[in-house]
């Protein structure tokens, strides 16, 4: 008969058999380790009103590789919360980036606008061709 504590040895030594045959089932354990050690903070600005200190910038290399809140919008904004005087970062969006996607996004619409236009005055004239022919040699053929 086995002791418990040698149980709880037996099942922590097949677990880790397990998960070194299963390289992605390791890489959950370990997953879920460090989300049970390290609690996920809600940031301040969140739950705070804050004071802007950094107008929104885009993010470096570095921080795009790093910082978690460069990842949804490449732009971030140096903020400190007012009530816990805490400094801390924020995605952003910038006015800018956004202007000039419009402003893109309205420029090739415009350019297929117009080469649409063009494809249809010259489907428009093949046709016009064809019936003219058609016309042509329906007349000759009286």
């Amino acid at each position: 008969m086995a002791f418990p504590g040698q149980v709880a040895e037996l099942v922590a030594v097949c677990a880790l058999l397990l998960a070194a045959a299963t390289p992605s089932a390791a890489a959950a354990a370990v997953q879920r380790q460090r989300d049970t050690a390290e609690p996920l903070r809600d940031p301040c600005w969140q739950k705070e009103e804050v004071v802007v200190l950094a107008e929104c910038a885009p993010c470096d290399r570095i921080q795009m590789k790093w910082w978690s809140v460069c990842h949804s919008t490449g732009f971030i904004q140096k903020v400190q919360c007012v009530r816990s005087e805490k400094i801390d970062f924020k995605s952003c969006i910038s006015t800018g980036m956004e202007e000039m996607a419009f402003w893109r996004f309205e420029g090739t619409m415009m350019g297929l606008t117009v080469l649409f236009v063009l494809l249809v005055i010259s489907r428009q004239r093949a046709l016009d061709r064809i019936v003219s022919e058609k016309v042509r040699r329906q007349i000759e053929s009286l």
